[in-house]
């Protein structure tokens, strides 16, 4: 199973960002062409809408201008029209009517009217009298002219729905009448143009895109789809909306008898009429989709190369990062699962290396070998050393804490040996630790230091101060400074006397060591060799040697005792190991010794 060192959250941010570019780029792209697709395409239709309007406005305008223009003139200058009266030639007139009717492609019907002698003649019948029309609504027309607001005189072409033989009929009639000298009806002409017919100029698709003419009152006057005429088109529109995503004038969104639609609209200054094409907008947005549906599968496309990109590229980029973790791995003999992130595995492990040389470093320098140490300000250094109460670092409390108090006093700390840590401190450093103030831990600090030279002798202070911290249980860090004060410890030179004592009394003890010397009067072993370096002069070992070497000294000028026998007596279980220090120490065998000392001892007493 493949080692890992870190929890690849560098990698895996490569990843992301990489497929999270790409996913706003292509998500950008996509949207914009998206977006001009749709644009492209309503725009598309809209010149489609635009351009049939315009055809059919123009040819539908052009047919209208011929009919209005081609009847007024008829019914102004026709003979057969003008000299109309009750009962004069009606049957020609009839037929004369019903031939203009029929070489009409919008006409359905003319109606002359003698109002006075209520008779008429129209294309569709020989009725002569008007009470028996078959167009009911002629009438009703009649009537509406002689009132003063009349509809129909407002309107060039009045759209009506009317019954004939029980069919019912959609008309536009134009209508054009004279009246006499005292301004009543005198003879009226109806021309009834088939708004079905009409109807065909415009634009039809089933269901979706359809045209109408609307009057200057709002009346649909035509209607492709055969559906709205002679309703009030503005009674139909709802939901208005000028945001179709083309910059137009003449079209807008609406809701037009609740289908969704994409209106056009062109207005003609003759009659008053305006054209408008509405299209389903529904088929628009289809079309839309349609084509959005290829780009989004565009951009699933592109996402899934982006991501298979970004793993190729992230591997590439990152490589030389895995290297280096696992080369700095094997340099440090670490083991898998730290679960950090790459970058911060490289600062700790780099962090790691130059704390290592840095301890090594600081036990040179402590143990005296070593004093050219940097980045120690020696204006506020002090040495401190910690050790925990349960003399064991790999205890979880105890590892955890030694983590703490590593971090507080980096990088100028090292472990000096299996159970305790050394290091250089400030006094700032030194308050945070006793605020701080870990009841597992013990401390003992030195006097400052101050230069390089005292660097090791300031190191055994505090070592003893440690030890000596141990045999007070409510003691927690300890100043040296205090241990030689009278305010925290008996007089040295009682103590000197204690030191004194207990050698005169136990050398001859082979066994005897610093280690019991300390033990049996209640002292720490660093105290204790403390003291004698500054009381008595001498390290320990060496004043035991001395004490040694003048008892035996003793035993060779007052007893018989041989060389072997004096060694055991004095605590010096070799006899070799007595013969060569005896001879170092006084410059003479112990024989040589003893002989010196009795030859002069023989010369006194001849004296």
């Amino acid at each position: 199973m493949k080692k890992s060192f870190t929890n690849s959250k560098v990698q895996r941010s490569i990843i992301v960002s990489y497929i999270f570019t790409g996913l706003i780029l292509t998500g950008v792209l996509s949207l914009t062409y998206s977006y001009l697709l749709t644009n492209q395409i309503i725009n598309n239709r809209y010149k489609q809408a635009y351009s049939a309007l315009q055809v059919a406005t123009s040819g539908t305008t052009l047919l209208l201008e011929d009919v209005y223009a081609r009847y007024f003139q008829l019914f102004q200058t026709d003979p057969q029209l003008t000299l109309y009266k009750e009962g004069q030639l009606d049957i020609s007139l009839q037929s004369y009517l019903g031939n203009l009717a029929f070489n009409d492609v919008l006409v359905d019907s003319i109606v002359l009217v003698d109002v006075p002698n209520q008779t008429m003649v129209d294309s569709l019948s020989r009725i002569t009298k008007l009470q028996d029309a078959v167009d009911i609504g002629i009438s009703e027309m009649l009537d509406d002219l002689i009132l003063a607001n009349s509809s129909i005189r407002n309107l060039i072409f009045y759209p009506r729905t009317t019954a004939i033989d029980q069919q019912e009929k959609n008309y536009l009639t134009l209508t054009f009448a004279s009246r006499t000298l005292d301004g009543t009806l005198d003879k009226v002409m109806f021309v009834n143009i088939d708004v079905q017919l009409l109807s065909k100029l415009l634009y039809y698709e089933s269901n979706t895109n359809y045209m109408i003419i609307v009057n200057r009152f709002g009346q649909i006057i035509s209607d492709s789809s055969n559906q709205y005429f002679n309703d009030n088109y503005f009674d139909l529109e709802k939901e208005v909306s000028k945001d179709i995503g083309i910059d137009v004038d003449n079209a807008y969104i609406a809701s037009i008898a609740n289908v969704r639609s994409i209106v056009t609209y062109q207005q003609t200054s003759r009659f008053n009429l305006t054209f408008f094409s509405i299209n389903n907008y529904q088929q628009i947005t289809s079309e839309v989709f349609k084509s959005n549906w290829i780009v989004l599968v565009l951009f699933g496309f592109f996402l899934a190369l982006t991501g298979v990109l970004s793993l190729v590229l992230s591997r590439r980029i990152y490589s030389p990062i895995q290297r280096l973790v696992r080369q700095i791995a094997q340099m440090n003999d670490l083991n898998p699962d730290f679960q950090v992130d790459e970058f911060e595995f490289i600062y700790k492990a780099l962090d790691d290396i130059n704390q290592r040389k840095v301890s090594d470093e600081l036990r040179s320098v402590f143990a005296g070998k070593k004093t050219d140490l940097v980045n120690i300000d020696w204006s506020d250094a002090q040495i401190i050393v910690l050790q925990p109460r349960l003399v064991n670092l790999n205890q979880s409390q105890n590892l955890k804490t030694s983590e703490n108090i590593w971090e507080l006093f980096k990088p100028n700390i090292t472990l000096i040996d299996e159970y305790s840590l050394g290091a250089f401190a400030t006094t700032e450093q030194i308050e945070k630790y006793i605020q701080w103030g870990n009841g597992t831990w013990i401390a003992g600090i030195s006097h400052p230091v101050e230069t390089s030279d005292h660097i090791n002798k300031c190191f055994r202070q505090a070592k003893v101060a440690c030890e000596f911290a141990f045999t007070k249980d409510d003691v927690k860090t300890q100043y040296y400074s205090n241990i030689v004060s009278s305010e925290t410890t008996e007089p040295r030179l009682q103590i000197k006397n204690q030191l004194h004592t207990y050698i005169i009394e136990n050398f001859h003890d082979s066994h005897m060591s610093i280690d019991s010397l300390a033990l049996a009067l209640g002292y720490s072993i660093g105290y204790v060799r403390q003291i004698f370096k500054e009381e008595m002069g001498v390290p320990y070992n060496e004043y035991l040697i001395q004490t040694r070497i003048e008892e035996a000294k003793r035993l060779l000028e007052e007893t018989e005792l041989s060389a072997k026998e004096i060694a055991d007596k004095v605590g010096i279980s070799d006899t070799r190991y007595f013969y060569t220090i005896f001879k170092n120490r006084i410059g003479m065998t112990a024989q040589e010794y003893r002989r010196k000392k009795r030859d002069n001892t023989v010369e006194t007493s001849d004296n």
